[in-house]
């Protein structure tokens, strides 16, 4: 209003009695229709622009320019429509009249407008929404990361920059964006966070919240699922803090330092508020998020026993927003449970509700919408449901949850030791199977999981210790053939395990594992008839198994058959989206293939499922060090090696030290003999990183060994060339110290011919070779 009459009151007051401007009608028109949109934005008619655009409350910039605009063509027309002495002039005297009047009256539209406008455009309740972003910062207790839905962030930003809080606020909407997650990265220090943020944040906050040090520093706004799989939340106010124990949650005591906030809350909700007020949607979803935060804090109460708190905290969260379900819900199954009087209140409202509000939507997100429902079988399931999604964790705290102080039983044990086992974490399998068969020794199918497990950790006398006790269960020795077979094969018996398989094959034509095992066993014998035969069986017994298809997928990889294999693969991760196994088959398909791009692609795809997978860890680490991000490859290598000390992870490591970090020469010499020591099939690869190792170290004599090795195993390979030319160049410059100079041009003419011919084979050297090349050849002979 005061930009309207400002510029209107300037020119009115400046008016000259003869004025110096004339204007033609279409002129007049344009101002006329200047002032038109003015009084359309200032009574926010439909028919305004910023309503036909739907930027109402978005953009300040233009309203300013509108009402300046409005106000200096108002002040115009008062001036314009003075009486002059040439009544000829202009438009005409009638006119003019009219076009004072306009002049006139628009000041006081803007005025009339201010006392209409009032309620809605009232900023009162700002300082409402500026006290609720501080006790939301009081509640983060020295948390410096807040997981946040996206309302308040701004609100939240500038209380943190204003009181010198370091607090990052995390948008969740915004973390699907590849470039704000690379912002993001900046503001952690882990060479490994910056990685996983590469990839996806789903999979860096399951590796950032693993750790218990990180969990303290978490705190969230209405985002509380992936936390509970790791620790436990205690919520305050707006937010959840994240805790490693649950006696760390002084239960009594928050209770009462929310009652204060309850009360403020319930005054605001009170306070008349008109619906256009742009604070009005905030009201409705913070009095919506405190009503949940309260819901859950009952549920609290009612897992430690204090059914008449949590009763009191239910009917608060209701009072602070009516339509919670979730807190209705639990005030009538409390009701029922107790045998309360308001029983029937309760049966009441929720028939009511269900009238009026039933939808399908609502109800499956209960937990997410209004808060958990405190009723165990649906907890149950919830988790079920959860844990067959993947999820394992978030599966055994909602059981934990669901069973309360009576402690998880031995088949739900056996369940989530399934789970884990399906998502690869054989650790947390292996505690749940124990702990299931040491309250059911006579469960035979978790006494079998444990002999797999051993099986694949390659513990083979475990494995025999567990699967007599699965005999001594109950268990056929004839169901457990194949167990025993596999378990000859391992230790090295192949011939009796072939024949036992043959065997085996004979008797049960439909046992798959069986047909795979000897497909896989068959594969490159110089006799291909037994492999035909084997693969002939799995296709006839495929149907939609996965596992069956998984195994034609490998069997397909083994051959060098890669367009096969990946239409197999391609098929199974659109069937079955969170099959870790066919993803790591893929991206080695990728990889195999040279495209690049796809297992980009891929490799996201695999980690966001597992970060600690050991494969998609392994070659994260080479598209990064292809990429020159050596940091993060290096982090990405030892990711891997924590879950695998394999040869190839342990030299890759190794060679990338070699080449970025001369002060870890001494660890990259631990990690490349270790590899060795393992007698890799491979070892070539092994000796040639050994050898550029002694090179760099000056140890000439022990580089030509190794490198002699490979050069016979390799003896046109362009890098081990190279490397042949760089120890010649090091004889030469050893030579030429020991003043034998002529012995030194020999060898540099040797360096200088092996460089020279390499020219033509740069593409088959890495950027780090090419540059060695590049030395050799500006060397003077």
């Amino acid at each position: 209003m005061c930009l309207t009459v400002i510029p209107w009151g300037i020119l009115f007051l400046m008016r000259s009695k003869k004025p110096a401007w004339r204007h033609s009608a279409w002129q007049v028109f344009l101002r006329v229709l200047v002032l038109a949109v003015a009084v359309a934005t200032l009574y926010d008619a439909a028919v305004s622009p910023w309503h036909f655009f739907g930027m109402q409350y978005l953009m300040a910039t233009p309203y300013v320019i509108l009402a300046a605009c409005a106000g200096y063509v108002a002040g115009e027309f008062w001036v314009m429509g003075q009486t002059r002495e040439h009544r000829n002039a202009g438009i005409g005297q009638p006119l003019r009249r009219v076009m004072a009047g306009v002049g006139l009256l628009l000041p006081v539209a803007a005025v009339a407008a201010l006392v209409l406008n009032q309620p809605v455009a009232d900023g009162r309740f700002g300082s409402r929404l500026e006290r609720l972003a501080d006790e939301t910062l009081d509640a983060l207790d020295g948390r410096d990361v807040l997981l946040s839905d996206g309302i308040m962030d701004d609100m939240l930003r500038l209380r943190a920059w204003e009181r010198g809080l370091p607090v990052h606020v995390v948008p969740l909407r915004n973390t699907d964006t590849q470039l704000y997650r690379q912002y993001l990265a900046l503001t952690f220090n882990s060479e490994r966070q910056q990685s996983l943020l590469q990839i996806s944040f789903p999979a860096f906050m399951q590796e950032f919240i693993a750790a218990d040090e990180n969990l303290r520093r978490l705190a969230s706004i209405d985002f509380t699922d992936p936390l509970r799989e790791y620790g436990y939340l205690e919520p305050d106010r707006m937010l959840y803090r994240a805790e490693v124990m649950e006696q760390d949650i002084d239960l009594p005591a928050l209770v009462e330092r929310q009652k204060p906030f309850w009360a403020e809350m319930e005054e605001w909700a009170a306070l008349n508020l008109a619906d256009r007020n742009p604070a009005a949607g905030f009201r409705q979803y913070l009095l919506r998020l405190t009503s949940k935060v309260a819901n859950n804090i009952g549920c609290m109460q009612v897992e430690r026993g204090d059914k008449t708190g949590a009763l009191a905290t239910f009917q608060q969260a209701r009072r602070l927003f009516p339509d919670n379900i979730s807190a209705l819900l639990n005030l009538l199954t409390i009701a029922q449970t107790e045998k309360l009087p308001e029983e029937a209140e309760y049966t009441a409202l929720w028939d009511e509700f269900k009238a009026r509000h039933m939808d399908s939507r609502v109800m499956w997100a209960l937990s997410a919408l209004y808060g958990y429902v405190y009723n165990a079988g649906y907890l149950v399931r919830h988790g079920m449901m959860w844990a067959v999604s993947g999820k394992p964790r978030l599966a055994e705290a909602e059981l934990r949850r669901a069973a309360g102080r009576q402690g998880v039983n031995a088949a739900v044990k056996a369940f989530l030791g399934r789970a884990y086992l399906q998502g690869q974490d054989l650790q947390r399998s292996t505690e749940y199977y124990r702990e299931a068969i040491q309250e059911n020794p006579q469960d035979a199918r978790s006494l079998l999981m444990l002999a797999e497990i051993a099986l694949r950790e390659e513990h083979y006398d475990e494995a025999e210790e567990w699967l007599q006790k699965v005999e001594a269960a109950g268990v056929p020795a004839d169901r457990l053939r194949f167990e025993r077979t596999a378990l000859t094969y391992l230790r090295g018996d192949t011939d009796r395990a072939m024949q036992q398989l043959l065997d085996l094959v004979n008797k049960e034509k439909d046992n798959v594992r069986a047909w795979a095992l000897l497909a896989m066993l068959t594969s490159d014998a110089p006799d291909p008839t037994l492999h035909q035969r084997a693969v002939k069986a799995l296709k006839e017994l495929q149907g939609t198994s996965t596992d069956v298809r998984l195994l034609l997928a490998e069997l397909d990889i083994n051959q060098q058959n890669w367009a096969a294999a990946r239409d197999k693969l391609e098929q199974l991760t659109r069937t079955n989206p969170r099959n870790v196994r066919a993803w790591e088959l893929l991206v080695e398909v990728d990889f195999r293939e040279r495209k690049r791009d796809l297992a980009d692609d891929h490799v996201r795809s695999l980690l966001t499922l597992n970060p600690q997978n050991y494969t998609g860890n392994l070659l994260l680490g080479s598209l990064q060090y292809a990429r020159g991000q050596f940091s993060l490859a290096e982090s990405s290598y030892r990711a891997a090696l924590r879950v695998r000390r394999d040869p190839a992870a342990l030299n890759d490591l190794a060679y990338l030290l070699l080449i970025n970090k001369p002060a870890a020469w001494g660890e990259a010499r631990a990690l490349v003999e270790e590899a060795l020591a393992a007698q890799p099939a491979n070892k070539i690869v092994f000796l040639s990183t050994r050898s550029e190792l002694n090179l760099r170290e000056g140890r000439l004599d022990e580089a030509e060994d190794d490198l002699q090795q490979v050069l016979t195993a390799m003896p046109n390979q362009a890098a081990a060339l190279l490397l042949a030319a760089e120890l010649y160049a090091a004889r030469a410059a050893e030579l030429a110290a020991a003043d034998d100079a002529a012995g030194a041009k020999r060898q540099q003419a040797a360096a200088l011919d092996l460089a020279n011919s390499l020219k033509d084979r740069q593409n088959e050297l890495s950027l780090e070779q090419q540059q060695h090349l590049y030395g050799l050849l500006d060397a003077k002979p």
